[in-house]
């Protein structure tokens, strides 16, 4: 199953989605990270989420950004948004309802992962958690399917 995490600009919050879930649901799940937007597309991960996956025991140095593309869109069969903005872009270039339904949100409560980029270390660390939590849910509910 190929699973993508999506967030604004592909450089704090779905690398390190992707980092987790790549940990969590093991060799069977290929996992990879977009942005909603490209202006940071080439760029390497803000650097306090390097800090973060660092002091977990993952490295995030060779993250470069990169853009969602519509072929991605077809390309993956999960795709798990951020927050409800992220999912609102996702969905508009969305070119039918069968693509539509395999966007999600990545938390299982439905809540919004909150974009740590304006924030400090515990704004990164919280989001850490919370993906660490998303992941688990994830990890079970594919790996029972």
């Amino acid at each position: 199953m190929k699973i993508l995490t999506v967030c604004l600009g592909n450089i704090c919050r779905s690398p390190l989605a992707e980092l987790i879930m790549k940990e969590s649901l093991g060799s069977d799940f290929h996992v990879e990270s977009r942005g909603t937007i490209g202006i940071h597309q080439g760029r390497s991960a803000d650097r306090r989420s390097v800090a973060i996956a660092q002091d977990n025991g993952l490295d995030l140095q060779p993250h470069r950004a990169k853009m969602l593309t519509t072929e991605d869109l077809e390309n993956f069969d999960l795709i798990l948004c951020m927050d409800h903005s992220n999912l609102a872009d996702v969905h508009s270039l969305c070119a039918s309802e069968q693509m539509r339904r395999k966007v999600r949100l990545i938390s299982p409560d439905n809540l919004p992962v909150p974009d740590p980029y304006y924030g400090n270390r515990e704004d990164f660390e919280r989001v850490w958690q919370l993906l660490q939590d998303a992941a688990k849910h994830w990890s079970h509910t594919l790996n029972n399917m």
